[in-house]
Formats: structure tokens, C-alpha cells, sequence
């Protein structure tokens, strides 16, 4: 059972902070880092209403000192921020070796049950007449004498019911029994001005793939091609659950109605007799929308900024620090620069290695990151799980495929076409595909050109969460 889903002990006055990768960093990068977790570890706690007294580090570790009565909201906030790879409710005090021991019985008497097995593991930092070992052996000889007995327990330093862990940083002292991982660790999204557009139709890899980016450190503005309306709800409220680890005010995404564009490329499409050729034109569509938008986005911004009134703590641009506002008087925020393609699995790619027309499908100038290329689909919906609860039959709707190879059936749902037709493309495309893959780009040019050059926002739908 979680801190969450129990009772947690009043004697808690304090969280224990873990982070992993950014220890693996230089020490400039790490000071960097660790100034940008701090100041996200701030954001979610003021953003969810969790009060604080304090907040510091030191040592491999931050501390969040809660407000009495905050300490249960202040785990479910912490778990939210990237970089942050596990917590720890703890007793905090300071004081001698007595204190310690006195310490560690109260959690003991708090935190054992009637025959439950324990042990005990120290650590310390700094001066002190008294080793780590005797830290531990004191300790779990006083819990013994005290309540052994009353409770009947046992020492047990291989698998024990519950580890008690005493951390003793010069007069600091920390005494706590659980270690709470989050879901994602990584590194913290830092106030930097790059991000990757993510190309969505509601698949699951899609979101996977996004997350996967932003646990690096980068901002995400997804795209959503609009195709119902029950799908585009479940969509915005799996993008609601994205911006919970985003330290950010206001997150936005954008909307694209497919109708907009359908029936143009459908008529392209009877022009050659290839069953699948829709699906690909709508595949490579995307692609060169994404690049567009990337060329673009910026302009984009600064025509929806003079319509709408746009939050610039958000995910479209980024407050720049007093320091840096120094050196770029009477400009507060940078608009975050958009470089990348974010996607999820699609089948092409598999394809696209073994016959060169699906090549062409796939191909971009801009750099294009499938994060969960190489997970299953199990891998995919156990890391999916990890971000939003949803039901059986909404699950349905978001199912992509991953992994395609030569045993994939045929028929399951939202395969666009059978794989043997990959080995069927006829000859009127493939005698001159140079020429068919001209036009094919003239065209989808054309479309683009058409719907987004002169009033792009007449199609294009900018969205607040």
C-alpha cells in the first residue's frame, strides 16, 4: 500500500527528494539542473495548492518542508515533476546521537506491525564520534528491547517487512521507512527556448513518444488532425493529464480539422489505382504540415498573440530571468523555438527500409524523434498506463501498431491496409515514379499552400488546457 492510499504518520514534517540522471551530469550542468528542479519542485506546489514553509538541498538530495496537514497532497504533487526519481516522507530533527535513537523508536512504534520483520540502515555525512554501523546496530537494539516483545518482531537484513533508514547529515537528521518512485524520473524540463511538435492522432505511442521527449528536458506542443468529435475529447483530456508534469501555467496545442483537407487528397488518390495511396497521401501530409509549422510557428504565434490573449507562461514561450532580462532589456519571454518532429510508431517505418516508395513517405528535412520505436505494444500501454486511466472501450480508439512484421494479422483494427500490398504497388506508379512522386508533392504542396498561406488561422485552431 502507497503513502497515498494509507495513513501517513504525523510524525512526517519533511519529504526526502531523489533525483537520478542529473547526478550523473558535470557539476556545471548539474548546479543548472538542479536550480531548474527546485524552481519546478516551487511551481507544482504553488500550482496544486500544496503550502510550504521551506525548501533546500544538499548532499544528493532536495528537502520540501509542508505545511501541517500538506504532506499527503505535497507526495501526489512531487511525483509530478520530472527529474525528481523517488521520495520520502520523513521525521526531520536535529540533535546528538540520543536523538537519533529516540527518532528512530517513534517511527518504529509508529510504522511496525505485530509480527513484522525489520531492519535497519544508516548513512552519514560529516563529523561524528560514531559510525554508521553504530547507528544501526543501537537503533534496531532499542527497537528490540522496546518493542520486541509487545509486537514480537524479529531483525531481518536480507528481506525484512519493513527497512527503517536513518540519515544523519552533520546535526541534520533524517529517519524515514518508504521510498516512493515516480513514473517517469528523468531530467527537469528547464525554462530553455527548444521543443518538438508532436504529430497526434490519438495513438497511443504518440503520447508515450511525447512524454518520453519531455522526461529529456523538452518542451512539446502537440497537433491534433481533428477526425471526431468523442475522439478529440479523449484526446484534450489525455493532453490535460500530460500538462500535470509540464511546469508551465497554460498549455496549448493546435487543431486541425481533416475535413479540411480529405477530400482533396482522396481526389488525388482515384487519379492512381492503388488502394492504399490515401492513407500514405494523409501520412505524408502530416509530415509536411509538421515541417511547415516548424518554418513557421513562431509567425503563427505572434497572429494568434494579436487575436487571442496568450499566456506566455505556457508552452509557446518561456520567461526569461532577471539576469537574462539584463542583457535583452524590454523583452520579459522568449518564444520557445520548435526544431523537431515528435511521432509515434507508425507502420511505414518499418516499410520504408525495404521499399523504397514508402521511403519517400517517411522522408523529412526536418529531424523526426519516434521515442517508442522500440517498445511493444504491452511496453507501450504499461508506459501509457503511467499517464492517463482510461477505459476498455476508449482504449480502443487510441491502439496503434508497433513492431509490424510478417506475422501481423491483417485485420485488426486501424491497420490501414494489408501488408501484402506493399508488394502490389502497380506499374503505373512504379514505371515512372519519379514523375508520380513529382506530382504527388506538387499537389500535396498545392493543399497546403491553399489552406494555411493566406489566413492560417482561418484553419488552424489554437487550443488552451
Amino acid at each position: 500500500m502507497s503513502a497515498e492510499q494509507k495513513k501517513l504518520s504525523p510524525l512526517f514534517n519533511v519529504l526526502l527528494i531523489r533525483y537520478g540522471e542529473i547526478a550523473l551530469k558535470s557539476q556545471q550542468v548539474r548546479k543548472r539542473l538542479l536550480r531548474s528542479l527546485m524552481r519546478n519542485v516551487k511551481f507544482h506546489c504553488n500550482r496544486d495548492n500544496v503550502k510550504f514553509t521551506r525548501i533546500w538541498r544538499d548532499h544528493g538530495f532536495v528537502y520540501l518542508h509542508p505545511e501541517q496537514g500538506h504532506m499527503k497532497k505535497a507526495i501526489a504533487c512531487i511525483k509530478t515533476v520530472l527529474g525528481v526519481h523517488s521520495i520520502s516522507p520523513a521525521i526531520y530533527v536535529q540533535g546528538d546521537f540520543e536523538v537519533i535513537q529516540d527518532t528512530t523508536l517513534k517511527l518504529a512504534r509508529d510504522s511496525l506491525s505485530d509480527g513484522n520483520t525489520f531492519g535497519v540502515r544508516a548513512r552519514r555525512i560529516g563529523e561524528h564520534s560514531f559510525s554508521s554501523n553504530d547507528i544501526a546496530k543501537t537503533a534496531g537494539a532499542r527497537i528490540i528491547k522496546e518493542l520486541g516483545d509487545s509486537l514480537h518482531l524479529k531483525v531481518d537484513l536480507s528481506q525484512p517487512d519493513k527497512w527503517i533508514h536513518i540519515n544523519v547529515r552533520d546535526k541534520n537528521i533524517f529517519v524515514y521507512s518508504e521510498s516512493i518512485n515516480t513514473p517517469w524520473s528523468g531530467n527537469p524540463i528547464e525554462s530553455s527556448t527548444e521543443g518538438g511538435i508532436l504529430l497526434s492522432r490519438g495513438h497511443l505511442s504518440e503520447f508515450v513518444s511525447a512524454m518520453l521527449l519531455m522526461k529529456r528536458g523538452v518542451h512539446i506542443i502537440p497537433v491534433v488532425f481533428s477526425e471526431n468529435p468523442s475522439k478529440d475529447e479523449l484526446i484534450h483530456s489525455i493532453l490535460k493529464n500530460l500538462k500535470q508534469y509540464i511546469p508551465i501555467r497554460s498549455f496549448y496545442y493546435f487543431k486541425v480539422s481533416t475535413h479540411h483537407f480529405q477530400k482533396r487528397l482522396r481526389d488525388l488518390s482515384e487519379r492512381f489505382d492503388y488502394v492504399p495511396l490515401e492513407y500514405l497521401l494523409n501520412r505524408k501530409f502530416q509530415l509536411l504540415f509538421g515541417s511547415w509549422l516548424i518554418e513557421n510557428h513562431k509567425t503563427l504565434f505572434e497572429k494568434f498573440e494579436a487575436t487571442h490573449r496568450l499566456d506566455w507562461n505556457s508552452n509557446i514561450a518561456s520567461y526569461l530571468s532577471n539576469k537574462q532580462q539584463k542583457s535583452r532589456p524590454g523583452k520579459p519571454r522568449k518564444l520557445i523555438d520548435y526544431v523537431s518532429i515528435v511521432e509515434g510508431n507508425y507502420p511505414f517505418s518499418y516499410y520504408s527500409s525495404i521499399v523504397p516508395f514508402f521511403r519517400n513517405i517517411e522522408s523529412s528535412h526536418i529531424p523526426i524523434f519516434r521515442a517508442a520505436i522500440a517498445f511493444s505494444q504491452e511496453e507501450i500501454l504499461e508506459r501509457f498506463k503511467r499517464l492517463a486511466s482510461i477505459d476498455e472501450n476508449q482504449l480502443v480508439q487510441l491502439l496503434d501498431y508497433s513492431n509490424i512484421d510478417e506475422t501481423t494479422p491483417t485485420s485488426e483494427k486501424n491497420y490501414p491496409f494489408d501488408p501484402q500490398l506493399r508488394d502490389s504497388i502497380p506499374n503505373s506508379i512504379t514505371s515512372n515514379f519519379d514523375d508520380f512522386w513529382t506530382t504527388i508533392l506538387r499537389e500535396l504542396d498545392s493543399v497546403l499552400k491553399d489552406l494555411y498561406s493566406e489566413d492560417p488561422l482561418e484553419n488552424l485552431e489554437l487550443i488552451e488546457i
